[in-house]
């Protein structure tokens, strides 16, 4: 298992929901993929961008979408190959590659105790039940809050009852950074086009620090803090030397 972090806004989607789907099925012609995201809307969105890609490049990628396939969020290649977008009805439906992007769309969700609970159900109860013996998964997201989706899953790597790989990627670079960058560079710091490095500057101005570290440096706090814990505040009547 594959567990993906980076800030929003970093292109993440286009690789992992867009991209990456189109080079598995013209690698894995027979197979089948499974693609969640926090909203139809997103799923419909992604199965619609990789639909379009495959028809228009069919002969660079040297397969085909299958006479029949119009929906966007459930297709099929002309080899037999399948993309299923979740939250459309997964039923009947077995993957042996699953995607899921983002199932927290909103701080609002992610800080949702009853939200996180029924996101880890339907994970571990439809996402996961809908994968073949032996598929892969990939696990790309944000992180909000340390008991997301992909906090649970942390901790069953920790606990050794699966195995997995995280890569994180910070919007500053910070020591053993995965793509090698020096510390404190920031991410895609190049002024001509996207600019993502003024988004950046700017994020880092406006938001506040816990929730900085949390979305894009993947580093989310507890509640009860990080920078400073509660506990650590003492009153005293004479200030301490």
């Amino acid at each position: 298992m594959l567990l993906l972090f980076a800030p929003p806004g970093s292109a993440k989607s286009t690789y992992v929901s867009i991209l990456l789907p189109s080079w598995y099925l013209a690698s894995h012609p027979t197979h089948s993929i499974l693609a969640a995201t926090h909203s139809v809307e997103f799923a419909e969105r992604w199965g619609r961008r990789v639909r379009n890609d495959i028809a228009g490049e069919s002969n660079i990628l040297g397969i085909s979408l299958s006479e029949d396939s119009k929906a966007a969020a459930r297709w099929s290649l002309a080899s037999g190959g399948e993309s299923v977008g979740a939250g459309v009805g997964i039923s009947g439906f077995r993957a042996n590659l699953g995607v899921a992007d983002d199932l927290f769309g909103s701080r609002e969700d992610a800080y949702s105790e009853t939200v996180r609970k029924k996101r880890w159900e339907w994970y571990v109860d439809d996402f996961s039940a809908r994968l073949k013996p032996g598929a892969q998964r990939i696990l790309m997201n944000t992180r909000w809050h340390e008991e997301d989706v992909a906090g649970r899953v942390l901790e069953q790597i920790e606990r050794k009852e699966i195995r997995g790989r995280v890569i994180s990627i910070p919007a500053i670079a910070e020591a053993d950074d995965p793509l090698g960058r020096a510390p404190g560079e920031l991410l895609w710091d190049e002024p001509e086009g996207y600019n993502y490095a003024a988004f950046l500057k700017a994020r880092q101005r406006e938001t506040s620090p816990m929730m900085w570290a949390a979305l894009y440096q993947q580093r989310p706090a507890t509640e009860e803090g990080d920078y400073f814990k509660a506990d650590w505040l003492k009153t005293y009547e004479i200030a301490p030397v």
